[in-house]
């Protein structure tokens, strides 16, 4: 779940301005992705007007669409060297993922209705018991009534494997997300915009031993923005933010709630993407407070910056710094205290293909988890490294492929959570 977003505005094609939260828009998420098998690098294809050299094509009212992935995968469970469980060669394996689903983006006056509905197999050559058909839809209605009111009123679900990075063991376990939205933007007095975002979200897992991390939140998010000519907002929000966990976790006799109450008020500049330069910045101040073993609680600056720099027509480089409350639901019902960067040149010789680079770097502490307040224990600090390298080659309208090579390591003050991995994908997206 992603916390303390900063509310912007989504130019449709249409004309029309609707808000948006920043879930999964950004081109770089600037999460940290390093194990689960469905975690792909997303393609800057140049045809979806990522780079200036390039005109954004129409998109389909209804599009139906079939992937083909392969992936190799040298240490699927993300297991430290010194884990005297399996075996070298049990640490690898090959799966494929085969997939089909429909897309689109339909309009009617100033309303549009875009989305994105699909349904995937995925098969393992050594872990065949992770063998399962997985799904991902989503539908977002981006509504206006006159030109002074805006918005969005969206859903999306989900069933997926966990992070295996965060569990480090072969598990069935799958995770239900669900995820609403209901936004509008408010124009007056020329130059000033009032936005407003509710959104909730459900986090169910099917294992019942990991019961006790399925959670619900609900939060709003209010801002006030002022709007230059250049169309770059500047102003402030603040967010509120609630969480339940229905199934208490335990510790020894104990049992735990893990009830929490977050507030975030920020400052925000969002500068759209030009030819040169785009910028979307949040930095405030953070407070976290639980019901129980309220010594994990939180409160001090968090921010991220998302930088998008343009240096010619074919390349673009996007930096993403940040420090912010990340929530772990595949490890504990806690949060970890995240520092990080991403930076990622992508280049576009032509419109039919694309190569790109990313590294990412992030030291994480466990700050939230009650068992490291209860038992003394100084928290879990982990250091990890992503490096990814991808080539994309779309010959014509209706065919992409794309070949991805990553490597990540992540070295932790606990011993067993160490890891290293490399991991090769081909994919391979026919649409109609």
């Amino acid at each position: 779940m992603a916390r303390g977003k900063s509310l912007r505005r989504v130019r449709v094609r249409n004309g029309s301005v609707a808000l948006a939260a920043a879930v999964s828009a950004v081109l770089w998420s600037g999460g940290m992705q390093t194990a689960n098998a469905q975690a792909t690098e997303p393609i800057f294809w140049p045809h979806t007007g990522v780079f200036p050299a390039y005109e954004r094509e129409e998109e389909e009212s209804f599009e139906p669409y079939g992937i083909a992935e392969a992936t190799a995968d040298e240490n699927i469970f993300r297991l430290a060297d010194n884990t005297p469980l399996v075996d070298e060669g049990d640490r690898s394996d090959v799966f494929v993922r085969l997939g089909v689903g429909v897309r689109g983006n339909a309009e009617f006056s100033k309303q549009q209705v875009r989305y994105d509905l699909r349904a995937d197999h995925y098969a393992f050559d050594q872990f065949s018991e992770l063998d399962e058909w997985l799904y991902d839809g989503s539908v977002n209605w981006l509504w206006a009534v006159g030109s002074n009111l805006d918005g969005v009123l969206g859903y999306s679900r989900s069933r997926s494997y966990p992070d295996f990075a965060e569990l480090q063991f072969v598990s069935k376990d799958l995770v239900d997300r669900e995820y609403g939205q209901f936004g509008f933007n408010y124009k007056f007095l020329t130059r000033l915009q009032l936005r407003a975002l509710a959104e909730g979200f459900r986090y169910e897992h099917s294992d019942p031993s990991r019961i006790e991390l399925d959670n619900e939140v609900a939060s709003g998010t209010a801002g006030l923005f002022y709007v230059t000519p250049a169309e770059t907002s500047i102003g402030v929000q603040y967010r509120a933010t609630e969480a339940d966990y229905p199934n208490r976790q335990e510790l020894g006799p104990l049992l735990i709630d893990n009830h929490y109450e977050e507030q975030e008020a920020s400052f925000v500049v969002i500068r759209p993407p030009t030819f040169r330069f785009g910028l979307d910045m949040r930095i405030g101040y953070t407070e976290r407070r639980h019901e129980d073993v309220p010594e994990r609680d939180f409160e001090g600056f968090t921010g991220r910056a998302q930088i998008r720099i343009t240096p010619t027509a074919k390349v673009v480089t996007h930096l993403i710094l940040y420090r912010e409350l990340q929530a772990i639901e595949d490890l504990s019902a806690s949060y970890a205290l995240a520092n990080g960067a991403t930076i990622g040149p992508a280049w576009a010789p032509t419109l039919r293909t694309v190569m790109q680079l990313s590294y990412t770097y992030e030291e994480r502490t466990l700050e939230g988890n009650p068992g490291f307040v209860i038992t003394g224990i100084e928290p879990r600090e982990d250091r990890t490294q992503i490096a990814r390298a991808a080539f994309g080659y779309r010959p014509n309208e209706h065919f992409e492929t794309s070949l991805s090579y990553e490597y990540g390591k992540r070295d932790s003050s606990f011993n067993t959570a160490d890891f290293d991995y490399q991991r090769i994908t081909l994919q391979l997206t026919a649409s109609m």
